[in-house]
């Protein structure tokens, strides 16, 4: 009456696949829940399918109750794999369709109609009844088509609409999946003696398990724990829960020590930690996220400071590999998402950047970076859109802050500082974005930005006639590490006709830390016609001697070594002006906040002073005398 021959291949694959499943750990989420489901409902169909075909070919060896109710139980659990399948496409998209009543009822409506129809057979015969010639299908038969075809279709609408949920390989997976499925229901349709519609479930769920529920895909290489992609599961699934929350560590310094004891002992460090963590925490779910970071999750707010303590008494002591001591400090990261992480990019990207501040050797072992990080690591991010869009859109704004003779108190120079604008309208202060464009590489950008506007300026409108004899331009101590540097600031003042001596280059006392790497930089610029001035000298370390290599035109003191002479005066900065006056350069004093500070820094010799007294940085298009 059925062939059996795609029966017993069916049960030995899923034997296969269930083994190699169970034999990992497992995290616990929603599409695990949802695939050992799946395999559940496969088995038992495949079982009730041999045992009700069985008895329906051998049928006067059964009672018609005995009959009844292995067929029942068959089309009963065949309907409940439907929507087994069903729930597990809803997982992995992480689709919340619990909370959408709309979703419920239609979700649900259908599977309990079609069971309900299936049901009633015992008295009606819609799906199947039981006759003196055996076992013969109902007038509503078709039922169970029309149930497989509306959730496959509704699977197939899903995973397009939220194809975004999944990369490319799993959402491929899932649509294959699906339309195995739709072949397998078709060819039930067609061969309804031959017992193959199993063969084609199992085919569907290897596939998924490939895409999905291969262990592997969820395991760290290093040690017996879950690795990023399985983290990024679980918060998907978890961020939304209010007891959720997140510890994590990082081997502080992770690249330095990583070479201090070579990688191989390393990586036998990260797996010890591994180990360690799973033993003593059992409990919960231990992530390694690669670079020396961890993450715990599974853990109450009301632990984390126990376990704190643990970890720190552990990374006090040595950690033993092949008979070597590896010492290893670690810093840590709380976090419990609140509304500010509204997705699982956001949390993923706190978690990154709140452990690479934490992996910093200032951070001490007793602090735990918090949720309140996450603020300055969206300021951060707003800066670099904001560069990002001013380098783009050539949006940099040029401001001048004027530095007058100290005896005269008349205009004498200025200093171009950069600004850029947030998306919020307001300005960003450059302490903010320079580090960053450093950092990023993009101060290359934004000086060349600034030095164009500057030139615009000097040669439309001509300062020196109003007494801005010039103007500096801060270049960055990463701009010097740009071999073109001089022929591009040249280029830009051919392209605007202005002098070189209209531009002074003014560089931090920071970049003359290696003299040598600037010398060469230094000197095509002084041969290209440019003059130098040193930035907030007395803030590092330079001493007379090595400015004395550089060819400095202006030594520009810092505020704060203003600040200090002005507030406990005594014969050192004078005498260190003196000095250099006599070696030939000329003095700026900055900070000059009153007319005090202005008299004392006028009396220990400076030349000229720069400060809020006289103005603030303003819009370069504001300094232009009105003309009558």
């Amino acid at each position: 009456m059925w062939d059996y021959s795609f029966m017993l291949p069916s049960l030995l694959i899923l034997a296969i696949i269930q083994c190699f499943y169970y034999a990992w750990p497992r995290l616990p989420v929603r599409m695990n829940r949802a695939f050992q489901a799946v395999v559940l409902s496969d088995c038992l169909v495949v079982l009730c399918d041999l045992l009700a075909s069985n008895a329906d070919t051998d049928y006067t060896s059964y009672s018609t109750a005995a009959l009844y109710c292995l067929n029942m139980a068959y089309f009963v659990i065949y309907l409940a794999r439907v929507y087994c399948f069903f729930e597990f496409n809803a997982s992995i998209l992480h689709i919340p369709y619990k909370k959408n009543f709309g979703g419920v009822i239609l979700n649900a409506s259908v599977f309990i109609i079609s069971e309900l129809i299936t049901l009633s057979s015992f008295f009606t015969g819609a799906v199947f009844s039981i006759q003196a010639d055996g076992y013969q299908k109902g007038p509503l038969y078709n039922v169970l088509y029309v149930c497989f075809v509306f959730y496959i279709l509704h699977s197939i609408v899903l995973l397009v609409q939220h194809r975004d949920q999944l990369i490319k390989n799993q959402f491929v997976s899932a649509l294959a999946a699906q339309l195995i499925l739709l072949t397998g229901n078709v060819a039930r349709f067609l061969f309804p003696n031959v017992l193959i519609m199993n063969m084609f479930c199992l085919m569907a769920i290897f596939v998924l398990f490939l895409g999905f529920q291969n262990p592997r895909i969820y395991r760290a290489s290093e040690g017996n724990a879950f690795n990023l992609t399985g983290l990024r599961e679980m918060i998907d699934e978890k961020r939304n829960d209010d007891d959720f929350c997140i510890f994590a560590f990082t081997v502080k310094n992770y690249f330095e020590t990583r070479s201090f004891y070579g990688g191989v002992q390393m990586d036998k460090c990260i797996a010890l930690i591994c180990q360690y963590m799973a033993e003593t925490f059992p409990k919960q779910c231990v992530f390694y996220l690669g670079n020396g970071a961890f993450a715990v999750t599974g853990i109450s707010e009301a632990a984390v400071p126990e376990l704190h303590k643990k970890l720190m008494a552990h990374f006090r002591e040595p950690w033993i590999v092949d008979t070597a001591d590896i010492y290893i400090r670690a810093g840590y990261v709380y976090l419990k998402p609140d509304e500010r992480f509204d997705t699982t990019d956001k949390i993923i990207d706190y978690l990154h950047g709140a452990l690479r501040e934490a992996s910093s050797s200032k951070r001490r072992d007793e602090d735990i970076l918090e949720s309140d990080f996450f603020d300055k690591l969206e300021t951060l991010t707003g800066v670099k859109r904001a560069l990002e869009e001013a380098i783009t859109t050539e949006s940099v704004d040029v401001y001048l802050m004027p530095v007058v003779d100290a005896s005269t108190r008349k205009l004498k120079y200025a200093e171009a500082l950069s600004r850029i604008t947030g998306r919020n309208g307001k300005i960003i202060p450059p302490d903010l974005f320079i580090p960053v464009a450093e950092r990023n590489g993009q101060i290359n950008d934004i000086g060349l930005q600034v030095l164009d506007k500057v030139c615009a300026f000097i040669s439309e409108n001509h300062p020196q006639d109003w007494g801005m004899d010039w103007i500096n331009v801060n270049v960055s101590p990463v701009q010097f590490m740009n071999r073109n540097l001089c022929s591009q600031f040249l280029e830009i003042l051919k392209k605007h006709d202005v002098d070189p001596e209209q531009i002074h280059l003014e560089i931090t006392e920071q970049a003359t830390s290696d003299i040598e790497e600037l010398k060469q930089q230094i000197d095509m610029l002084i041969k290209a016609g440019f003059r130098l001035s040193l930035d907030d000298y007395g803030k590092g370390y330079s001493n007379i001697s090595r400015l004395n290599e550089l060819p400095f035109a202006d030594i520009k003191i810092d505020m704060e070594v203003v600040w200090d002479y002005c507030r406990k005066k005594d014969i050192l900065l004078p005498s260190l002006i003196s000095t250099l006056k006599k070696l030939g350069f000329t003095i700026t004093s900055e900070g000059i906040e009153n007319e005090e500070i202005a008299s004392m820094m006028r009396e220990a010799g400076s030349d000229y002073l720069q400060g809020y007294l006289f103005s603030k940085p303003v819009p370069m298009k504001d300094c232009i005398p009105h003309r009558n």
